[in-house]
């Protein structure tokens, strides 16, 4: 009897992925965050031409934000036949500032078009970011790794 109860919502979750719907974006109308900031919401038209969205949690919405990035590199390898093609924003500007925490500092970049990203530096990354940086030749072919293809 257990084993088929199993067996039986198996089978069961199996038909749910299979009748999941997919929609395939054609364009992004908007992005929105929930009244409380528990959760975004994205607005987008699907390739039937229907308005459709999509709500996400903001832990899932953390999670969609730190996959997209590896996936658009390894999109770009893909298409590029490139393994060392990386997908690059251009920095438009950068902040560093104290986090309430003493022994971090958080270290904010952002793109001229506005997407940024804030990373929590401690004393010895940001000492050894600071001494890379000092050592870097950017007119010398040994910084490592070498020059990839960008988007």
């Amino acid at each position: 009897m257990y084993n088929e109860t199993v067996e039986g919502e198996l089978k069961q979750q199996e038909r749910r992925h299979l009748m999941a719907k997919r929609i395939v974006s054609q364009q992004l109308t908007s992005c929105t965050i929930d009244a409380g900031g528990d959760a975004i919401t994205l607005g987008l038209v699907d390739d039937e031409g229907e308005t459709v969205s999509v709500r996400l949690s903001v832990r899932q919405a953390e999670a969609v934000s730190m996959t997209l990035p590896h996936l658009l590199s390894c999109a770009l390898k893909m298409k590029s036949k490139d393994q060392d093609a990386r997908y690059v924003y251009h920095l438009g500007k950068w902040t560093l500032s104290h986090s309430r925490e003493e022994d971090l500092l958080v270290f904010t970049l952002s793109t001229p078009d506005g997407f940024q990203t804030s990373f929590a530096l401690s004393k010895e990354a940001a000492q050894s970011i600071s001494y890379a940086l000092r050592e870097a030749q950017f007119t010398s072919s040994s910084l490592e790794p070498r020059p990839a293809r960008l988007n």
